[in-house]
């Protein structure tokens, strides 16, 4: 990890507020940023870099879950593919069982599979980011000889309760923005491009 903030829940004794400020972040393995647990994260003005090897790891720029929350403004973050030839995800930021977390006025660039992918959290508002997908993508991966499918999404929420979206700039990716719920609410100024889900 680049910076790594723990604090698990029922191990300790409630609420940790952290800023993480002005830092910039690269060459890194599996994670840039690691916010994990009874976490109140204040995160802005950071550049996160891709990982230093994408066939090495499915990294992830940014990684805040495990009941974390807080507010993420101002970032530039680039994203990461995977490379490799096992069946996996690669992002720019995964947001996985956090809640009451804000996601705002960040640019997300380079080359994703999945700039923001949300997983089992609840209270997402996504708000002015700029979501690029910028560059080649890896194409066709193979394992065993089968081919597998290459994710190119912009913003994915899966068993989650209230993401929204709202006048975000989602641009490049094969698919803008996925969800397999109706909890979602999607503002009308979004940008994007393509079939909104699959």
């Amino acid at each position: 990890y680049g910076i790594e903030v723990r604090n698990p829940v029922g191990e300790s004794n409630g609420t940790v507020s952290v800023q993480i400020s002005n830092n910039r972040v690269e060459d890194y393995q599996k994670t840039g940023i690691l916010v994990s647990g009874d976490v109140n994260v204040t995160m802005f003005k950071n550049t996160v870099s891709s990982s230093y090897d994408q066939s090495a790891l499915a990294a992830n720029s940014v990684d805040i879950g495990d009941g974390a929350g807080g507010w993420v403004s101002d970032n530039t973050i680039y994203g990461n593919q995977w490379l490799g030839t096992s069946y996996w995800i690669a992002t720019a930021m995964v947001v996985y069982d956090a809640h009451n977390l804000q996601l705002t006025n960040n640019s997300i660039l380079g080359n994703s599979d999945i700039g923001i992918a949300i997983q089992y959290s609840s209270n997402i508002m996504l708000r002015g980011n700029a979501i690029l997908d910028q560059g080649q993508d890896a194409g066709v991966c193979h394992i065993n000889g089968d081919t597998c499918e290459v994710f190119d999404i912009g913003v994915s929420s899966y068993a989650s309760d209230g993401v929204y979206l709202v006048r975000n700039r989602i641009q490049g990716f094969d698919v803008a923005y996925e969800s397999d719920t109706s909890q979602q609410r999607v503002g009308g100024d979004n940008n994007r491009p393509g079939r909104s889900g699959r």
